[in-house]
């Protein structure tokens, strides 16, 4: 009798590939979280804060355990431990192997691209996935969310929209035009893909976060310890030089610097989605 997974503390790296050029194009967000495995977890903030809003929408139809939960862009498992209670078996699902490595899910670890999971259909009770499939194809990811869910089978998901990060945008069109700032699907474009899908209920919410930072220099830092700074679609591949940086820096502080305490924000808009199968 076939299985959903292969039931042992391994680490399986899947067979399937995605089209060559997407993966062309998500080679630079996988080396960037590959890179970030070990620094992750210190700075993960609003991924903490964000996932915990997400893990409690799920809460009220979490009545009794579900029996396979799928932590899908599971990264080093910031919420493993709560969805391992919720479930009787979880499986924590990545793209970088180094991520995986990190995390402390005893259960079933699976390496593979979330635009070709690597379980059978319908094998899924709940798939949880927390600011992952902003750096995917959008509509690729969910029809395989669909896909790998049981009828009845409820999916909860978070990413960031246009807006988020607005003011280290605005600083950086003081020096150039380049693209500094990771282009995120509109929200009206996320609403029409769903309702072109096949899921018997859809629910959104928006949510807005804020946090503040000592500089700009410092919210960069964590950004690239996250492995949140690729950036598609920049023309220009080489590192900034210290004068544009300067210029940028100055431009975040003089439109942005919070007057009392004249530390920077950085806001972030996010969408919750909430689906049922």
């Amino acid at each position: 009798m076939k299985t959903a997974f292969q039931q042992n503390t391994d680490i399986k790296m899947s067979t399937k590939t995605y089209s060559q050029s997407k993966n062309d194009d998500n080679s630079l967000v996988q080396q960037c979280f590959n890179s970030s495995a070990t620094t992750y977890q210190q700075r993960a903030v609003l991924q903490k804060d964000l996932g915990t809003d997400l893990l409690k929408t799920l809460m009220p139809a979490v009545v009794n355990n579900r029996e396979i939960i799928l932590d899908l862009g599971c990264g080093p498992g910031l919420f493993s431990q709560p969805l391992s209670e919720l479930s009787e078996h979880l499986i924590s699902l990545d793209a970088s192997l180094s991520m995986l490595q990190a995390n402390p899910n005893s259960q079933t670890k699976l390496t593979c691209d979330s635009h070709q999971l690597s379980l059978l259909d319908n094998c899924v009770d709940l798939v949880f996935s927390n600011l992952m499939i902003q750096w995917c194809d959008f509509e690729t990811v969910v029809n395989e969310v669909y896909r790998v869910l049981k009828p009845g089978g409820e999916s909860v998901i978070s990413t960031l929209l246009p807006g988020s990060l607005y003011e280290l945008q605005q600083a950086w069109q003081v020096v150039d035009d380049d693209e500094h700032i990771h282009q995120y699907q509109s929200l009206h474009t996320i609403q029409d893909c769903l309702a072109n899908m096949n899921w018997k209920t859809v629910e959104t919410q928006t949510k807005r976060y804020t946090y503040y930072y000592e500089s700009a220099r410092a919210l960069a830092r964590e950004l690239k310890s996250l492995g949140a700074n690729a950036v598609k679609g920049r023309s220009s591949k080489a590192l900034c030089g210290k004068g544009k940086w300067l210029a940028m820096e100055s431009a975040y502080v003089k439109n942005f610097a919070d007057p009392a305490s004249n530390l920077l924000p950085a806001t972030y808009r996010a969408l919750i989605i909430k689906l049922k199968k």
